[in-house]
């Protein structure tokens, strides 16, 4: 299975230059948990509710005059659509990432989470587990 076959196609980007409040409403609105921070040279960065968490409500900062810029994590990695399920799992659990956004020719085509990828693998295991099953031969029970 490729990445094409199982990443969001549906992704939403901000600029770095918009404020963070600006950011965290498309965020609240559309009920994601991440951006892709975008600018026309390419992907600049990624914002996350776990940033949003961790370096501007924990440590208390107003963060309305705040750009995204200030508070994306950057530089973002990236993976084509052709990659396989087994090179993001690997990439993800190598780096810690739980999204890859993913570029085509260098524009944003999809996004691959964490999430997506633990779906492919439990799909698959269940289907292992179904064929051994039905090929297992059985004993009647015995009577005592």
């Amino acid at each position: 299975m490729r990445v094409k076959d199982l990443m969001s196609r549906r992704v939403f980007t901000v600029a770095p230059e918009a404020t963070v409040d600006e950011a965290a409403r498309v965020m609240s609105d559309n009920q994601i948990g991440c951006l892709v921070v975008a600018e026309k040279e390419g992907i600049a960065g990624i914002l996350t509710e776990r940033d949003l968490l961790n370096r501007i409500v924990i440590p208390g900062k107003n963060s309305r005059k705040m750009r995204v810029e200030q508070v994306m994590t950057a530089p973002v990695q990236t993976i084509g659509p052709e990659a396989s399920v087994d090179e993001v799992a690997d990439l993800m659990s190598t780096h810690k990432f739980r999204r890859l956004p993913v570029v085509q020719g260098g524009r944003l085509v999809g996004i691959v989470t964490s999430t997506d990828v633990v779906r492919v693998y439990l799909d698959v295991d269940k289907v292992v587990r179904d064929i051994a099953l039905k090929e297992t031969a059985r004993a009647p029970p015995k009577k005592g």
